[in-house]
């Protein structure tokens, strides 16, 4: 997302935020300023409803902390951190994203309106349940907690939606986007469906588990774990896309843009595969010693290209202030 001089671009950056503009230089601050004030009436609600679940994710660290409430188990307040975070973020990066499209105005407010309220009704779910000491799947007294627990499905499948058509969206972006961004949105946008995918199976085998200890392990099949392939494919569209803006800044030429997002893009597809593949094979993913040598060297492979490519990225925008 480069950053724009509103006094001056305003109405350009309503337009193509994703646009090459090297020149510009301007803080992060400016860059959440300028976008906000561009964008209509649902990107400043989405942008708004985005710092508010960020900030409740954040002030519910707290009571971990101070108050000593539980962080694991299937009643702890983790979730209400990190769905808060989680979605927070999301749902303001996909707002900025889709700027950067050719979609029609009145899809594109269908789809973040649709994301937004999907995306509040996660966080406040999970927020009230983890206070009530309850789970979505282990509700059956209190009608709240049914219905909060009945929601996560609605809202889920409204969430999945959502997603997939702001992946639609991505393969037509703006005309004046670089190679470079395109990679980075479209790849990133394919990751968020795989993670969107793996956390769907995630929730299908905690409710047919339907027991506390499931709930927050939510394992494969071979009670290995499925956060971190969840996280990790869910990651790919905060960080190729924030990779391809911070090469914008730099002095590569696009080619070379384009070389290193792709070394991102294949360092994350390998990495975030290996660990999908692994727990649903029953193999503990954060315990590398125990897994087969091949998968492993494989998984270092996707992480050491992922970390070259950050690496000359970082050089590449020291070099080029």
């Amino acid at each position: 997302m480069n950053p724009v001089n509103i006094a001056a671009t305003a109405s350009a950056a309503a337009s193509t935020p994703f646009s090459d503009a090297s020149s510009i230089r301007a803080r992060p601050r400016s860059v959440i300023a300028d976008l906000y004030r561009a964008g209509g009436t649902i990107e400043r609600a989405c942008y708004v409803l985005a710092a508010v679940m960020v900030t409740s994710g954040v002030v519910h660290l707290a009571p971990a902390a101070v108050i000593g409430a539980p962080w694991s188990g299937p009643v702890s307040l983790r979730k209400a951190v990190t769905f808060g975070v989680s979605f927070g973020v999301l749902l303001a990066l996909l707002t900025a994203v889709t700027r950067s499209t050719r979609s029609g105005p009145l899809l594109r407010r269908w789809l973040l309106g649709a994301l937004a309220l999907a995306s509040v009704g996660e966080v406040l779910a999970a927020t009230v349940l983890g206070w009530r000491r309850v789970t979505a799947q282990t509700v059956t007294a209190a009608p709240l907690d049914v219905a909060l627990g009945r929601s996560g499905a609605v809202t889920g499948a409204v969430l999945v939606l959502a997603l997939v058509g702001c992946a639609a969206l991505s393969t037509r972006p703006a005309p004046d986007t670089p190679t470079s961004m395109r990679l980075a949105v479209l790849a990133g946008h394919l990751g968020l469906l795989v993670g969107s995918a793996i956390g769907v199976t995630m929730i299908v085998r905690s409710v047919i588990a339907a027991d506390d200890a499931a709930e927050v392990v939510i394992t494969s099949g071979g009670g290995v774990s499925l956060v971190p392939a969840h996280l990790l494919a869910l990651s790919g569209v905060v960080v190729l896309p924030g990779l391809a803006r911070t090469l914008t800044k730099s002095r590569l030429t696009e080619r070379r843009r384009v070389a290193a997002v792709a070394l991102a893009v294949a360092g994350q597809a390998v990495l975030t595969g290996v660990v999908a593949v692994e727990a649903l094979a029953g193999i503990d993913p954060l315990a590398p010693v125990q897994a087969p040598l091949p998968p492993t060297v494989l998984a270092a492979t996707g992480a050491v290209a992922l970390l070259a490519a950050a690496t000359w990225t970082a050089v590449s925008r020291v070099r080029g202030r």
